[in-house]
């Protein structure tokens, strides 16, 4: 105890006699005094982390309401399921049933006589939504999504002519691994690793890094004053680099051709539709989807004809099922 404490320790002894609570509380702040200066500094609360907020305000604020950023959402948390609690459709001799209650939500299938209901982990889209479930340690692409337009449930784009045979092949399409990664990489941030699956580390939406590569190191140099290690400006592409860079989600004329999608459903595909028109020059920066448009991630409505399905492999073309 410092002498100071012990001073009125000792003058205030004849007051506190018998009080053995207010003794220990003095004690305590005697002990608080009398910490080192140095251990008394580390024990203030640790500065925030920088993010890229810290620098670019405006444009974060901006992007958290993009569709990009809710190209994933979370379960609990998901605008579409919480505000329909109840969605239900009948089509092929079976019913399907999407409830939430909670936070938490689940999809179910019957014949009329047996019932699938499996819990849903993974939400693809901000307002249209196509459901990624799980059943056995397989990962399937649900049947019927929700449509905003139609505000109910419809067949999943691409799926419309799959006639099931049982429960499982009701509740849905079982997706290859390789099909898995693609949907991750395309609408969640942590979720792959190259072309290993880390769901565990899965956040919902895209982060700056998927379209900004390099922002992760820029931001730990920026916090030191180093601001040589700026991610390349995706503005000064040229306008072939930006179609075939965005073109990696959104897919490019090439992938388009090699899978042979005509029609209606090429309407998705905003690099390829940009790339046909008469405007399109490879070299120039001044029309390219980088600058020309806003990429969406899924349908609004349900389809009247055979869409993709979601999502869709870049190379080699799927076969059809």
């Amino acid at each position: 105890m410092s002498a100071s404490c012990a001073s009125t320790w000792q003058g205030s002894r004849g007051r506190l006699i018998g009080s053995a609570a207010l003794a220990a509380l003095l004690w305590v702040a005697c002990a608080f005094l009398t910490l080192d200066p140095v251990k008394a500094q580390s024990a203030k609360p640790a500065a925030a982390a920088p993010t890229c907020a810290t620098c670019h305000v405006g444009i974060t604020t901006s992007y958290a309401h993009a569709p990009m950023r809710h190209a994933l959402e979370s379960p609990g948390a998901d605008p579409v399921l919480d505000t329909h609690p109840s969605l239900t459709v009948q089509q092929a001799g079976y019913t399907y049933t999407v409830q939430t209650k909670d936070g938490h939500s689940t999809y179910s299938v019957t014949d009329g006589k047996d019932t699938l209901t499996v819990p849903i982990r993974w939400m693809f889209g901000q307002h249209s939504q196509t459901w990624v479930l799980e059943k056995d340690g397989n990962l399937y692409e649900g049947l019927v999504s929700y449509f905003p337009r139609d505000n109910g449930l419809a067949s999943t784009p691409g799926d419309g002519k799959i006639v099931p045979t049982n429960l499982t092949e009701a509740m849905g399409r079982r997706l290859t691994i390789w099909e898995v990664v693609q949907c991750f990489s395309c609408h969640a941030s942590g979720a792959t690793s190259g072309v290993k699956l880390t769901l565990d580390k899965t956040r919902p939406g895209l982060e700056c890094e998927r379209c900004h590569v390099g922002s992760e190191l820029h931001l730990t140099d920026a916090a030191a004053g180093n601001f040589a290690t700026l991610p390349k400006p995706l503005k000064k592409m040229s306008a072939q680099d930006s179609a075939n860079f965005c073109g990696q989600c959104h897919r490019t004329w090439d992938t388009v051709m090699r899978n042979n999608w005509k029609g209606p459903v090429d309407v998705r595909f905003q690099p390829y539709r940009l790339e046909n028109s008469r405007c399109f020059i490879g070299n120039d920066s001044r029309i390219s989807p980088s600058t020309t448009t806003t990429l969406s991630t899924t349908p609004s409505v349900s389809p009247a004809t055979p869409q993709p399905r979601l999502p869709l492999p870049p190379s080699p073309p799927r076969l059809a099922p």
